[in-house]
């Protein structure tokens, strides 16, 4: 009697675990933090999943969507890690500026994100509201978008941002003011960009490791 109690426990245990995980996406419990992976990335989505799972800290995507909840990640305000590489929201009346970067302002409440991933989204213009709320943000990864320039205090509300990646853009203007407020920052990707070595910006920050090299085609 005390085995089939216990493996009607596993079996619920087991039911509950897999009625979080949004269908068709993968999820795997990480041993060591009792945390949930979601791996939702190819996996045939057409809409944004709503029911991630609340122990979930890392979430990788890259789909099509025809729209994103405003609240589609206030279940899962564990998150740590975001991968958005290659992310594409389907939005007829929507031009592509806010067809790529509408989904940011929805991650304002993940207190706990320290990795950002924003890669391939031809994201074309970055303003300080789009990072609002994402204080504990260290790695910021924004490579082979469609940036042409970086306005001032594009990055200001990232007060904890350790690495920032803008390799692979196509930026020639680059404001003096663009990276204030990034006191931590330790790691600046610029390669493969079209600005000028004499372009005047400024990072003032101590131990920086800045990486430069022109788009040479």
């Amino acid at each position: 009697m005390q085995y089939l109690q216990w493996l009607l426990l596993v079996i619920l245990w087991g039911a509950q675990t897999v009625e979080s995980c949004p269908d068709v996406c993968k999820c795997s419990k990480m041993p060591d933090v009792e945390k949930s992976e979601v791996n939702c990335h190819k996996k045939g989505l057409q809409d944004f999943p709503s029911d991630l799972p609340p122990d979930a800290w890392i979430l990788k995507l890259g789909e099509y969507f025809s729209s994103i909840h405003p609240k589609a990640f206030s279940g899962a305000k564990q998150l740590m890690l975001l991968n958005l590489n290659r992310l594409h929201v389907q939005c007829s009346h929507c031009n592509n500026l806010i067809r790529k970067v509408f989904l940011l302002p929805r991650l304002k409440d993940l207190l706990n994100l320290r990795f950002l991933m924003l890669g391939q989204n031809q994201i074309g213009t970055l303003k300080a509201e789009m990072f609002a709320g994402l204080r504990n943000l260290s790695d910021l990864d924004l490579p082979l978008n469609a940036l042409t320039s970086l306005p001032s205090n594009a990055f200001k509300p990232l007060i904890a941002l350790k690495v920032l990646d803008l390799s692979l853009n196509r930026i020639e203007r680059i404001s003096p003011k663009a990276f204030t407020g990034l006191r931590q920052l330790m790691f600046l990707n610029l390669d493969n960009n079209r600005s000028q070595e004499h372009t005047p910006f400024y990072v003032n920050v101590p131990h920086l490791h800045l990486a430069i090299t022109k788009l040479t085609s």
